[in-house]
């Protein structure tokens, strides 16, 4: 449960717990969890994930969210999801796959460990920025084109993986802006960041402009 929600109190998890395997369950063993698992956390009245960074803030985002329920999962998707390493997948995230496959050198483990450090960036609620920093910072891109490829790719996943200030829920799937959170880039939010390929960096926009002409970059390609 804790790979889809972050945190959740000992409570909810114990009446879950009870729902998926239509059964009594002792309180005592969900109270007792993080002694036998090292993936989970006491945290007071609640139960996190160990890679939660800031467990105040996610609490903080579910107080936020009141009047949202825990997305519900099925009892096979939380056996799945307590696999080590486990990535969630959909068509994002085989389709962000499958590009990097296509232009880099990744190794299958290499490739697996890449994807869970974004998803738990993602899952920490990082800003934008900074999972798009480190998507590129460790990558030999190319081309200005495959850079485009991989920041469209990314914020397509980071729109649709369930995410723990979320409760399990998608940005996508959350109808009401203001309990969704979307990663937007339409033109009342925050661009993009564009990123130099040779520095792998955030441009500023007192930068040179990363297409060459010699122009600071807003006074160029971000003059929008």
């Amino acid at each position: 449960m804790v790979n889809f929600y972050g945190c959740l109190s000992k409570i909810d998890a114990w009446k879950i717990c009870e729902q998926l395997t239509k059964q009594r369950i002792p309180y005592e063993y969900i109270t007792d969890l993080s002694n036998y698992y090292y993936e989970i956390v006491s945290y007071s009245i609640y139960i996190c994930n160990v890679e939660v960074v800031d467990i105040p803030h996610i609490l903080k985002e579910h107080r936020i969210r009141h009047n949202l329920e825990y997305f519900k999962f099925t009892k096979e998707q939380f056996i799945l999801a307590s696999q080590e390493d486990f990535i969630f997948q959909n068509k994002e995230i085989i389709d962000f796959s499958k590009m990097l496959m296509n232009n880099f050198d990744f190794t299958k483990d290499e490739l697996n460990d890449y994807l869970c450090e974004i998803h738990s960036l993602i899952n920490n609620d990082f800003s934008p920025n900074d999972i798009a920093q480190f998507a590129v910072e460790n990558l030999e891109i190319p081309s200005e084109e495959v850079l485009k490829n991989i920041l469209d790719h990314l914020f397509k996943v980071m729109n649709s993986v369930p995410r723990w200030v979320l409760k399990g829920h998608t940005p996508n799937s959350v109808t009401t802006p203001e309990m969704s959170k979307p990663f937007n880039m339409n033109r009342n939010s925050k661009p993009a960041p564009v990123i130099s390929i040779s520095t792998k960096k955030e441009v500023g926009r007192n930068d040179s402009c990363t297409c060459g002409s010699g122009k600071k970059f807003k006074k160029c390609c971000g003059n929008t």
